[in-house]
């Protein structure tokens, strides 16, 4: 009977051990498996006006994922499993090739989606996000992610500098072949116009 009750004692605790690891799996691989926006158009765009380039890199769902990981992530939607928010995530690398310094104000920055049109979050936007969706114990570390990655409200970049950081915009972005716009208002550290840049993707929801 004491050979009887430890093999069934052990069978037991393997069933338990195989369940868990069949749980973390799932959990683990969830971040690809979720519904994400795709580009049929190269994810890596450049473009440049007047001594201003500027790299626009799409990260989707994947991408911001594989770069932060899936827990104390800032950049994936809130309960996206059940809503239909959504997160679109730009990055900028933007490079001044003259000597006077040039200004982007994100108040002034666009995203159109389809027929509608959406202003990118600013770092307080983010920060009340993250105060009301994530886990209590990973608030502090995705406020200091998105410190570090999104672009200031008022990005400036000295003469042959470079800047590069993430446009973070969210809402109800649904739907196939959405063409999708990027307008990007370039100034002076004066206010006077120096470029207006312009990048055009074409965004699917993929289940």
């Amino acid at each position: 009977m004491k050979h009887f009750f430890t093999t069934k004692s052990a069978f037991r605790l393997y069933t338990a051990f195989s369940l868990i690891f069949i749980l973390l799996l799932l959990i683990s691989s969830c971040d690809t498996t979720r519904p994400h926006l795709t580009s049929t158009e190269p994810a890596k765009q450049e473009a440049e006006q007047n001594g201003i380039l500027v790299e626009c890199l799409h990260l989707n769902l994947i991408d911001i994922t594989k770069r932060h990981g899936f827990r104390a992530n800032p950049f994936i939607p809130p309960d996206f499993a059940v809503t239909p928010v959504k997160m679109i995530v730009l990055e900028l690398t933007i490079t001044n090739t003259e000597s006077a310094p040039i200004r982007l104000d994100n108040r002034r920055v666009e995203l159109h989606f389809g027929d509608r049109r959406f202003a990118p979050m600013s770092r307080s936007d983010m920060e009340a996000k993250i105060e009301e969706h994530a886990e209590r114990r990973y608030i502090l570390r995705e406020n200091q992610v998105a410190q570090e990655f999104m672009l200031p409200h008022i990005t400036t970049i000295r003469g042959y500098g470079t800047q590069t950081g993430y446009l973070v915009f969210m809402g109800p972005f649904r739907g196939r072949d959405v063409p999708t716009e990027l307008v990007l208002p370039f100034t002076t550290v004066d206010g006077a116009r120096a470029a207006d840049i312009t990048f055009f993707y074409t965004l699917t929801l993929q289940r």
